[in-house]
């Protein structure tokens, strides 16, 4: 199992509680979140997985 360890500044944390803005805190969220597990299963984003063929 992975584990991610996430900061959350003083702002971050006031944009998910607002939610208002026009980049709202949980977009930042969810982006930081994704990248850390792309980052440690080595792949980019939208890369697809290949399939091994025998």
């Amino acid at each position: 199992m992975t584990q991610l360890q996430i900061t959350l500044d003083e702002q971050l944390l006031h944009q998910l509680f607002l939610g208002n803005s026009k980049e709202s805190g949980m977009n930042i969220l969810l982006e930081t979140i994704l990248n850390q597990v792309f980052k440690s299963t080595g792949r980019r984003a939208g890369e697809r997985r290949k399939v091994r063929t025998q």
